[in-house]
């Protein structure tokens, strides 16, 4: 019985330092990879910081085309975007909730398309 438990003791110890090494390697493969592509979204530090609150249905160019515009804005003038998208049923509930959230996070401006109803009031 004690040889069966030292064999499976030393089994374990072999998986977690082979599993351990195995996860130094991979993180070292993600870092060399972004170290030779530096991906910043917002450019270095970004000045400023945006919620973009809009209907995201793909039939309306307007909106399309003015989420484009703002997003080339923001590169820019150095200005993070962050872009939340609203459709569906509740799109009223969401649009509120993005709002209050945005407006806790202290962006420095909220870009929504509104509509007149009481829930936005």
């Amino acid at each position: 019985m004690k040889l069966l438990w030292k064999i499976s003791m030393t089994l374990l110890f072999a998986v977690v330092v082979a599993s351990s090494a195995m996860a130094v390697y991979y993180l070292n493969r993600v870092n060399e990879a972004y170290d030779d592509y530096p991906v910043n979204v917002f450019g270095e530090n970004p000045k400023y910081h945006f919620s973009l609150i809009i209907d995201s249905r793909d039939d309306d160019e307007y909106w399309q085309n003015f989420k484009v515009g703002v997003f080339e804005a923001g590169k820019a003038y150095n200005a993070a975007i962050e872009y939340n998208p609203i459709s569906g049923p509740d799109s009223i509930d969401r649009v509120v909730e993005y709002v209050n959230i945005a407006n806790k996070s202290r962006v420095d401006g909220i870009i929504v398309n509104g509509r007149s109803s009481k829930e936005y009031s």
